[in-house]
């Protein structure tokens, strides 16, 4: 078996073997989720929905508009998850004066959810910037292009 050939097979059984590490992890971590879910009337919150509330917690008095801009979702999209967050008592909604626009704000619930959200956030992104910056500028931009296109091809799997 020639070199590429070599290293090719070991990056895949290293792919299988992170996919499987990182399914353990989230297992593990069923804890601290079930914290999060811990109360809500329906044992069930997106990824996105987990978003909003963390955006709604630094933007407070958001709207539709922002929401949407700041997710890169339509608005409709937006009006969908926010209408579940508000049926789970996660955040509430006031109108503008002389204005359509909803203006969102967290529940007491929602800002637990959403403050236990961040730290898990922060705590995964500063393990990730921690393996990071062992490598050095040219590695990081070979894993950036290998990521982009797994990325890619996932996406287009989807299609």
């Amino acid at each position: 078996m020639d070199d590429h050939r070599k290293l090719t097979t070991e990056i895949l059984q290293e792919l299988q073997s992170l996919f499987s590490i990182k399914e353990q992890v989230r297992n593990r971590q069923a804890g601290s989720i079930s914290k999060i879910k811990n109360g809500l009337d329906e044992n069930n919150i997106s990824l996105r929905q987990l978003e909003i509330l963390s955006l709604i917690n630094r933007e407070p008095n958001s709207t539709n508009t922002l929401l949407s801009k700041l997710l890169n979702i339509s608005k409709p999209a937006v009006s969908r998850l926010t209408s579940k967050l508000v049926e789970q008592r996660l955040i509430e909604f006031n109108y503008l004066e002389n204005n359509k626009s909803k203006i969102y704000q967290l529940t007491n619930k929602g800002k637990i959810v959403a403050e236990t959200h961040d730290v898990l956030h922060k705590q995964a992104t500063d393990d990730y910037e921690k393996i990071l910056s062992t490598f050095s500028d040219t590695e990081l931009q070979v894993i950036k292009l290998f990521i982009q296109r797994l990325s890619d091809h996932l996406q287009d799997s989807l299609n």
